[in-house]
């Protein structure tokens, strides 16, 4: 048996080089398989450090809140006894890019009531009405928003899917994020798999965590999903909803 292996250009050398450099900052790994004649394994990193620390602001922390900008919310909602986190990402646009301005986590144990609503007084700080959030325990968690004054959305991916939507985001410059180590170990943590139908699934590995990467990428995938335009806002004690971006 006599195998050939080589990259698409060198077996073809018609094929547009523009299409496939497209093709790998889109995603590297599936234009790697594709164009680049290598086999994919069931599990490779999502992310390279170098290419989460070019995407950060070095030194900026938090931002504060500005009257010119509209912000979008996303959290990550938990219970406060295991081992999972409940975040929060504040972030808004300028001109093509998601700006990250906040993030925040609050670690077991905790009174998730308590949580939800010392992060409704932030998303009020940033004018934000609206908070997207998971499915997680929905009854309890919708009513404990709205309880704070604060209406929850339905997020309209997954996790996986919020992922798989911030690699050609970060890839090609479109996103601002903070100087934040927790954000940077779980971007970076993050793992893609092939599930045995061949479906593509993306998280942390074993005994890790992602959810305030996951909470980011919901604020970006809410930020870029159509050229949103900045428009006059109100006095920072009033609230305004956000764009209904769904």
């Amino acid at each position: 048996m006599i195998v050939a292996k080589g990259s698409s250009l060198e077996f073809n050398s018609t094929i547009d080089p523009g299409t496939i450099a497209r093709a790998y900052k889109r995603n590297p790994t599936v234009a790697d398989a594709e164009y680049g004649g290598n086999f994919r394994s069931d599990v490779t990193n999502l992310f390279t450090l170098e290419a989460v620390e070019a995407a950060v602001d070095l030194g900026v922390v938090e931002r504060p809140p500005r009257a010119d900008v509209q912000y979008f919310a996303h959290a990550d909602p938990a219970g406060g006894s295991g081992a999972d986190g409940f975040t929060l990402a504040i972030g808004h646009r300028e001109n093509s890019v998601a700006v990250i301005d906040l993030i925040r986590e609050r670690k077991s144990p905790y009174n998730p009531e308590t949580v939800v609503a010392d992060y409704a007084d932030l998303l009020r700080l940033y004018r934000c009405s609206t908070v997207v959030t998971d499915a997680y325990a929905s009854e309890w968690n919708r009513a404990a928003w709205r309880k704070a004054g604060i209406e929850p959305k339905s997020a309209p991916m997954t996790a996986s899917e919020f992922f798989a939507a911030l690699v050609p985001a970060v890839n090609s410059g479109q996103v601002a994020l903070l100087d934040d180590e927790t954000l940077k170990q779980q971007l970076v943590g993050l793992e893609r798999r092939l599930s045995r139908g061949g479906r593509e699934l993306i998280s942390h590995a074993p005994n890790a965590h992602d959810d305030v990467a996951n909470s980011v990428a919901g604020v970006v995938a809410a930020i870029l999903k159509r050229d949103w335009q900045a428009k006059p806002m109100l006095a920072a004690p009033q609230l305004i909803p956000l764009v209904d971006y769904y």
